[in-house]
């Protein structure tokens, strides 16, 4: 998993050293409002993604070991068919409703932004099932190269397109699309033998039924759903209740953020791929799980105190412009933290097929924060958004962890993430409104979580002492 998991992640490391370039470059140039707006395109078009794919994107991944390998290529063509459909629909409506709809992402009537989310929604429908088809065939060096290419290809276009639109939103919405166009020009290119190649196989041959991928993506796309009014009412609200400039202050916090989320999506493209394969394989193996579950505990915690710990030198970068950001940013850092770790205990609703309760728990999490940003974003305007944001994330890992774990249980020693994530929520809320001392408190917790997790730790220093002893 290791090795995996290396060649999936040298291109999200790249990515993620091109992002701490880019984000403090894009801050700096775009100003909050411009910035604000982007923000909005990029939620409504994540939003069109999950209604568009409609849970199939989610019934491929568990379905692809389940098929026979040589009727997998013709799992994909049948996957796509559905989702093209409900695009071109999707497409039509989003035409004839244009003027709500441009007014909701860039404060104005436009059709030029709507014609943009069209084209934005088209290139992910493939993109999506092409770049799963490459994580389930666990290509990792392939899969780093496409976001190494896609990244170089966005930063450029942007240099080159300031100087032709200027200094705003369409900037960024046109270096993006184009990203996206030559990401999907060379997936199609490198994979056309197995993707449009002519089999002799009928698709009838194909063991899964589109009822089955239905049964079990159709509470997934209500999930996903929900929790995009869960991760994107903070950005509506802040811009409906104190503009464009807040929100563009919250958005570039958050830019450095899913900087650290992603590592979590590079973990999460190797952990779904294994993660099926291994429960297929032996449903006994609940070591293996436990394991994982520890590795990324430790890993996940620690990386989210020393966020914080640096917020205000990583938050100084975006331009002063946006340092009202270092009090957004804590709480902001529970986010992919606690996802990344909820994804190793929640994996017993997913093995099981029990995935109507993602639901339920993307309802909940929902209704808080909904509630949550109503109630802080009059008051402390975008730093009000990310505690509730950041709060409400609490919420979704405790419920992903006790309705997973009843259905696949992995052993979780609780005696140690409950104190963890003690830590970590009380880090972040001082680190909202105070700076002194920021340092002795963060050295100080990440003590406390080495000793938390001291016995998983020495496990590892042995292994690593008898693999060098082995080498030498």
């Amino acid at each position: 998993m290791l090795k995996k998991l290396l060649s999936f992640g040298y291109g999200s490391i790249f990515t993620m050293i091109l992002g701490f370039i880019s984000s403090p470059l894009i801050t700096r140039i775009i100003e909050p409002e411009e910035f604000g707006k982007f923000s909005m395109f990029n939620s409504i078009t994540s939003l069109a993604s999950i209604l568009i794919a409609c849970g199939i994107d989610q019934a491929y991944i568990r379905f692809y070991y389940i098929e026979k390998e040589e009727n997998r290529d013709l799992l994909l063509k049948k996957s796509l068919i559905v989702p093209i459909f409900i695009n071109i629909l999707l497409s039509i409506i989003l035409l004839l409703c244009y003027k709500p709809l441009s007014f909701i992402i860039i404060g104005r009537q436009s059709i030029r932004i709507i014609l943009l989310v069209i084209l934005q929604n088209t290139l992910n429908v493939f993109s999506k099932f092409l770049l799963i088809n490459i994580r389930m065939q666990q290509k990792g060096n392939l899969y780093s190269l496409l976001q190494i290419i896609g990244k170089i290809v966005y930063l450029v276009s942007i240099i080159f397109l300031i100087s032709i639109v200027g200094k705003n939103y369409k900037c960024l919405v046109y270096a993006i699309i184009i990203s996206n166009i030559i990401i999907l020009m060379l997936m199609i290119i490198n994979n056309k033998n197995l993707y449009f190649r002519k089999s002799s196989n009928s698709r009838q041959s194909v063991q899964t039924s589109y009822s089955e991928m239905f049964k079990y993506g159709y509470p997934l796309v209500l999930a996903l759903s929900i929790s995009w009014i869960f991760q994107s009412s903070d950005k509506i609200l802040i811009s409906k209740l104190v503009g464009y400039n807040e929100l563009g202050i919250y958005s570039g916090a958050y830019s450095i953020v899913s900087l650290l989320t992603i590592l979590q999506g590079t973990f999460v493209t190797v952990w779904t791929a294994i993660a099926n394969q291994k429960y297929e394989e032996n449903k006994e193996n609940i070591l293996f799980f436990n394991k994982v579950y520890c590795n990324v505990a430790i890993i996940m915690f620690l990386l989210g105190i020393l966020m914080v710990m640096f917020k205000n030198v990583i938050i100084y970068f975006l331009g002063s412009s946006y340092s009202k950001g270092s009090y957004v940013f804590p709480f902001l850092v529970l986010m992919p933290v606690l996802i990344t770790i909820s994804e190793t205990t929640v994996i017993g609703i997913n093995f099981t097929k029990n995935t109507k309760y993602h639901i339920f728990i993307s309802i909940y999490s929902a209704i808080f924060n909904i509630v949550g940003n109503l109630f802080m974003i009059p008051i402390l305007g975008a730093k009000g958004a990310a505690i509730s944001t950041g709060t409400s994330y609490v919420l979704y890992f405790i419920l992903r962890t006790i309705i997973g774990q009843k259905y696949y249980n992995i052993n979780i020693n609780y005696k140690s993430l409950i104190p963890s994530i003690i830590c970590i929520i009380l880090y972040a809320s001082y680190a909202t409104f105070f700076d002194s001392y920021l340092y002795i408190i963060g050295f100080i917790l990440l003590f406390i979580i080495i000793l938390l997790y001291k016995s998983n730790i020495n496990a590892y220093l042995n292994c690593l002492n008898h693999i060098i002893k082995k080498e030498g």
